[in-house]
């Protein structure tokens, strides 16, 4: 899988993904997300097929959110999801945050925790929390 930043004309294709999954995103929420965060959108192909995304967005100076994982039906439980959110997860570890959530279903929160080499990843019901000091707890 190429992994490169998402971009406004892949939008119509994440959409497909969102809606294959069951998801409720729009266009608008995919614009936002690239406004928000253009560097930090990932889009994985396979030729000229789009079949993986994932986001991540800052809030303040230090916590970032990964979210919009998501990995075409044809393609899952080959690992395309898991090497996505590395990508995700390291872009983001790179700008020092000091703590990272994951918006996921608990299926792929799940399998994120135990691929990602993060050891304080925390998968609680599809919402991971990783934290690169103290343990982050709720």
């Amino acid at each position: 899988m190429r992994i490169e930043k998402l971009t406004l004309d892949s939008v119509p294709a994440a959409m497909q993904l969102s809606k294959q999954a069951g998801w409720n995103q729009c266009r608008a929420d995919w614009e936002l997300l690239l406004t928000l965060a253009p560097d930090h959108c990932f889009a994985g192909w396979i030729g000229d097929d789009l079949i993986a995304t994932t986001t991540v967005v800052t809030y303040g100076g230090d916590v970032s959110w990964i979210g919009m994982v998501l990995v075409s039906e044809e393609h899952r439980g080959q690992g395309y999801g898991s090497q996505i959110f590395q990508t995700a997860l390291e872009a983001t570890l790179e700008r020092g945050q000091s703590a990272i959530g994951l918006d996921a279903t608990p299926s792929v929160g799940a399998s994120t925790a135990k691929t990602t080499s993060s050891k304080s990843l925390q998968s609680r019901g599809g919402v991971g929390l990783c934290s690169r000091g103290p343990q982050l707890t709720t």
